[in-house]
């Protein structure tokens, strides 16, 4: 239509003067690229010398074309105090295997281009995936809490990829034959050869919170002031890790959990491979949302999807005679399921602030969900404080639950979460220096004092060594009053 507009204007003319060639148009693009990254390069020049440049590597997999893509992100805060993000680049993988060496091999490719010659000069965020623990093992590198949040709620349903393993390398425990304290304490075996071994290889198509292990790349002293877990478990319960319980030793009100999860899963698999979302939403309805193993809580998706459509959902099974997936599906249950992620889905957003720091608010979240998740009470206190849930219409002739009641089966899973974020989330020094040095928090009352002393040293540490880097690239000249004295 432009070229037959132009030739009204112009009358006859040669299309190959106005339309360019493939290869002008390549090169005009590669121009523009490498303009577009010199000027990304000047932009993070000053912050890679203060060492103040983050980086987020990821692994990411094309489902059509099976390729398998290293992106890589940054963060800075530039000479007028913004906060920026950058998706830096995304490279195809050209090793067979994403081992820790192959990894750093097309890391340091992707990065040479911006003058990062050295990851020693930046920090690094990473998810806990094997290729990355062993690849940014000597650079301290700060692990992602929303993939260690995301497995913590996977793991509490017996639902983690490397449940198996653990399996095989730990001792079963069953909670209902614990011993005494006088008894010898339960104890698995650590085998150190396959968990070289794990690092060092690909064990899995992207990179993942694999390892749930609390290596940290600072130390940080164990808190003596704890929250009372007897409270929340009897005495026996407290010798065993829970990361090591598994499925078949969990009590019959656990496994109803199982069941009952493991029903709305089918429901919606069905709801999905029969069309049945579109008559859903006709009725009034909201669409029934898959589960994704590697999708962060899309568990409490499924289950809110579930929850707001019960009624539409289950008269529509009973039509196509499919009743048997909804027998003994207890709406409580479900209910109360969604209750209790409510408190991290809403850390998970928090944590996704976007273009906004939030390193600072890692402490704080774990402190929230520790204290959310300690009673049946704390729990309705925290959803109607921060989650807002919406409330569903009910008849007014059907019973509802009463806020002070807790099934057994959810007690546990709760008390199941309660624990795991205990073992697992475990911070090191930076996430406590982030709170104090925010001007909102930094008092950190919720710390003892011996946590806010050792983070003050640690601050003051990081201040001699910012302070010996800046005299060995400076001079001082005397002042010209000094001179003119002497």
């Amino acid at each position: 239509e432009e070229c037959v507009r132009l030739g009204s204007v112009y009358g006859t003319f040669d299309v190959n003067g106005v339309l360019r060639g493939e290869k002008t148009i390549s090169r005009h693009v590669i121009s523009v690229a490498d303009a577009a990254r010199a000027q990304v390069k000047e932009l993070l020049s000053s912050s890679l010398k203060d060492h103040s440049l983050t980086i987020c590597p990821d692994y990411w997999i094309d489902s059509h074309k099976k390729i398998s893509y290293l992106g890589v992100s940054v963060t800075i805060v530039d000479d007028q105090y913004v906060y920026k993000s950058i998706d830096l680049c995304c490279k195809s993988f050209e090793y067979r295997k994403k081992t820790a060496e192959n990894t750093l091999k097309v890391l340091h490719n992707c990065l040479s281009f911006y003058g990062v010659n050295s990851l020693a000069d930046v920090n690094i965020v990473c998810d806990r995936g094997s290729n990355f623990v062993c690849a940014f093992k000597e650079f301290k590198p700060i692990f992602c809490c929303g993939h260690r949040l995301n497995n913590i709620v996977k793991l509490a349903v017996f639902q983690n990829n490397n449940n198996n393993k653990r399996k095989a390398g730990g001792v079963s425990v069953n909670l209902a034959n614990i011993p005494d304290k006088n008894s010898s304490t339960i104890t698995s075996e650590d085998n150190k050869g396959d968990n070289h071994k794990s690092s060092s290889e690909d064990s899995a198509s992207s990179s993942d919170d694999e390892d749930f292990g609390n290596e940290l790349a600072l130390t940080v002293v164990k808190r003596k002031r704890t929250f009372d877990k007897t409270a929340i478990l009897p005495k026996n319960e407290m010798l065993v890790c829970h990361m090591d319980i598994t499925i078949d030793r969990i009590p019959p009100a656990a496994k109803h959990i199982l069941d009952v999860l493991n029903k709305c899963k089918n429901i919606v698999k069905y709801v999905k491979k029969a069309g049945i979302n579109n008559d859903i939403q006709e009725e009034g309805g909201v669409t029934l949302h898959q589960s994704c193993i590697v999708r962060w809580l899309s568990m409490s998706n499924l289950l809110e999807s579930i929850l707001k459509s019960f009624k539409i959902t289950k008269r529509l099974l009973i039509a196509r005679n499919k009743q048997s997936l909804t027998i003994d599906l207890d709406k409580i249950t479900i209910k109360q399921l969604v209750l209790v992620l409510k408190p991290l889905k809403h850390v998970m957003t928090v944590f996704q602030t976007g273009n906004l720091p939030s390193l600072h608010l890692v402490l704080l979240c774990k402190l929230r969900l520790k204290i959310s998740l300690s009673s049946y009470k704390s729990l309705f206190e925290y959803v109607n404080t921060y989650c807002n849930p919406d409330k569903i219409d009910e008849n007014e002739d059907e019973i509802e639950e009463s806020d002070d009641y807790e099934s057994e089966g959810i007690k546990r899973f709760r008390e199941r979460l309660f624990n795991l974020i205990d073992e697992l989330l475990v911070l090191d020094d930076r996430h406590y220096c982030a709170t104090m040095l925010h001007p909102k928090y930094r008092f950190v009352k919720s710390c003892t004092a011996q946590e806010r002393s050792q983070c003050h040293q640690y601050v003051r540490k990081e201040l001699m060594v910012l302070h010996d880097e800046y005299l060995a690239t400076n001079t001082y000249e005397n002042p010209p009053e000094l001179n003119q004295k002497n």
